[in-house]
């Protein structure tokens, strides 16, 4: 894939020098240097190594601290039942947003790391491929769902999401690994970390597939328990209940071109490249 990067650049950048070192049995390292008038600036095609390897490393043992952190506070609290309902009920703690929230960054990080790891090959390539439509279109948008729409409804009225009295046993810092953290992750990653973005038609098919097997689970739970799974969906009838899957999916599709949005002004050159490569 390099190389075709190094094809393109050449061909869309001018005053350009190649500097090619390496075996040539080995993977070729390519650096391009632009000589401008005032500066000299070198342009590099990110990959899944280096600060990619530690960026993966490190967010992957912060999300294992917040599930060990989480198990803690579970096995100490001295009513688990009435600070974790949902816990002892059908669906467990699988039933809410942030909880698959933190599975899902756990997963991606995991698999980012073993691809950081593991030696150039069509599994790796494949690897990549996966990881770059997961990340772009499940991993960002769930967890900016969950944080974004989470304090909003703390900070309107907070006994719709996380009453009071669960800070008798769920301290602040506990909230903000679950509420918070994830947000401060998946910008780290977009930021330093370069991905292909699927085409607007698969990102908004992922968005509407994942809205939907969501909502479907949630009227799966509500049947089995006769209970919502959130305070602030107690009155809810089913026009408002179709209302909110509409205003659910729509923010999922907004939170996804936010995502390309600021990938594009912190990776614009390799952007630019992957158009020329797809126009060729």
């Amino acid at each position: 894939l390099s190389q075709y990067f190094n094809m393109a650049e050449s061909r869309i950048r001018s005053g350009k020098q190649t500097e090619i070192r390496g075996d040539k049995n080995n993977e070729t390292n390519v650096k391009h240097v632009r000589k401008n008038k005032d500066s000299r600036r070198q342009v590099f095609i990110p990959s899944y190594t280096g600060l990619g390897l530690m960026v993966h490393l490190v967010l992957l043992i912060t999300y294992i601290a917040v599930h060990i952190h989480g198990a803690i506070i579970f096995k100490n609290c001295p009513n688990p039942e009435k600070y974790f309902p949902g816990s002892f009920t059908f669906g467990g703690p699988w039933k809410y947003l942030t909880y698959i929230n933190l599975w899902l960054g756990s997963i991606y990080f995991l698999l980012s790391l073993f691809g950081d790891i593991i030696p150039q090959s069509q599994i790796k390539t494949r690897l990549k491929t996966f990881l770059d439509w997961f990340f772009t279109t499940i991993v960002w948008s769930v967890a900016l769902i969950v944080v974004i729409f989470f304090w909003s409804m703390y900070f309107i009225d907070r006994e719709l999401i996380f009453p009071v009295y669960l800070e008798e046993c769920i301290p602040p810092l506990l909230n903000h690994e679950w509420h918070t953290l994830p947000l401060f992750a998946v910008v780290i990653e977009c930021v330093l970390v370069f991905h292909h973005y699927p085409s607007n038609m698969v990102a908004a098919l992922t968005a509407l597939g994942m809205s939907s097997v969501y909502m479907i689970w949630i009227l799966v739970i509500y049947l089995k328990t006769q209970k919502w799974i959130y305070p602030f969906m107690k009155s809810f009838t089913p026009f408002t209940f179709v209302i909110f899957v509409i205003f659910s999916t729509f923010a999922g599709l907004l939170f996804q071109a936010l995502g390309k949005f600021i990938a594009y002004l912190r990776w614009k050159e390799q952007f630019l490249v992957l158009n020329e490569i797809k126009n060729k």
